[in-house]
């Protein structure tokens, strides 16, 4: 999205490097997102819903848990790992299926005191803007 630090650069690495990479695909069909694997950005890269570049039809599907590292866009974050979203809660329900780590990326004016969050809510282990790096602390349970 325009007002989201551009990562495209990192996809295009991973890519290079060989990397298994998936990205979010709107599924019209579940009202959700799937992680789908990408292997080349031509021709498994198309536009999507809400006009944002994701993977085609084609692509394989990859399950969520299986997801080491997922990078999330937002639209504020929190010292404590809270994220504000668009308010439609799909990030929310895929990150609750991911085991990984779970980096939110903004840039450093979205970086907030406080975010309210609900139980539902699912923390960043780390955010990272252009000139800073997040660590959150380990919560106990």
């Amino acid at each position: 999205m325009p007002d989201e630090p551009d990562i495209w650069p990192l996809v295009e690495t991973a890519l290079a490097e060989g990397k298994i990479l998936g990205l979010p695909r709107f599924s019209s069909q579940a009202q959700t997102y799937v992680a789908a694997r990408v292997r080349e950005i031509q021709p498994d890269i198309c536009t999507g819903k809400y006009g944002i570049r994701e993977p085609s039809e084609a692509c394989s599907a990859i399950p969520w848990a299986d997801i080491e590292l997922i990078v999330v866009p937002g639209v504020a974050f929190d010292l404590r790992g809270h994220r504000l979203g668009r308010g439609r809660g799909h990030y929310d329900r895929m990150l609750a299926q991911v085991r990984g780590i779970k980096c939110g990326v903004a840039f450093d004016e979205q970086i907030v005191d406080e975010i309210p969050a609900a139980k539902h809510d699912v923390h960043m282990n780390l955010v990272v803007t252009p000139t800073r790096t997040i660590m959150m602390r380990v919560r106990e349970t």
